[in-house]
Parts: structure tokens; sequence; C-alpha cells
């Protein structure tokens, strides 16, 4: 793993007194990266970070977890600009499994050999989400943080 530069990237699952029935959660703007290319993307557990560095809140609990799969909308960063000038773009990362992001072995949660590598795609993060097959019926905040290695 080369590491470039690194920022955290949280998503929130807010949490509702009825428990929350929503199935799919978007981004946040993240102005800090925008514009940049990622190069990589790990996903930390609740066995691995007990607490969002960035809230506060709980880290989602692991069985949630096996539920999620994450979607990144970006430009093709295999297409050439069209006669306007701009590079096709759309959900090229669709429906992947939040573990395939995961590589640190903690003895509890599954984990892949490396970190995933990526092709250096701008990422716009308002477009892109994570969906769970059932709904976390959360009724505190939880947390998917990811750590995304970028460069400029």
């Amino acid at each position: 793993m080369q590491l470039r530069k690194s920022q955290l990237v949280e998503l929130v699952i807010q949490g509702t007194s009825a428990g929350n029935t929503q199935t799919q959660f978007q981004f946040t703007p993240q102005t800090y990266l925008q514009g940049k290319r990622m190069w990589q993307l790990q996903v930390y557990s609740v066995n691995d970070v007990t607490a969002s560095p960035l809230s506060g809140n709980a880290l989602l609990p692991s069985a949630n977890m096996a539920n999620a799969f994450l979607t990144l909308y970006f430009a093709d960063p295999d297409s050439h600009a069209n006669q306007n000038g701009t590079v096709p773009a759309g959900q090229f990362i669709q429906y992947r499994s939040l573990w395939t992001f995961h590589n640190i072995v903690n003895g509890t949660d599954p984990y892949s050999f490396a970190v995933v590598d990526l092709a250096g795609q701008v990422v716009t993060w308002e477009k892109s989400f994570v969906t769970f097959t059932t709904a976390v019926s959360n009724t505190e905040n939880y947390s998917i943080v990811f750590d995304v290695v970028y460069s400029e």
C-alpha cells in the first residue's frame, strides 16, 4: 500500500425513536475530497474502532455491516472526453460488499488480504451511497467510517 494522502469519510446512519427503516443512505458532499483522485478505500468495523473519531458515534455493528453494499458514482477512468468535453460518469462501482474494503485482521470480522486498489477515480460523494438488504432498525446514530487514500 502506497500511502499518498488520507482522509476519513463518515456516513452517519441516523437513529430514530421507532428504529430507522431506511435501507439506503447517501454520503454528504466531501468538499475536502472534491476533485481529488481516489486510489484506495478502506472501511473500519466496530471491532477495529469502537467510535468514530469524527463524531463519536458508535460504529455500525458487524451484523449490519454484513448486509451493507457500497455504490460509488464517478467519471469513467477508462473513457475519454466526448465532443462536449465531458467524460461519461455513473455508478461504475455498484453494490460491493463493505467487507470487500475491510483488510484489518481483528479475529472477528471477515477481511480481504489487501486493500483494494482503485484507478484514481474522482468520486462524486453526494451521488454515492450504502444500501442495506434489511433495515438497520437503529434507535441511536451509527457511523460507517472509510479511510480514503487520494492524490490531487
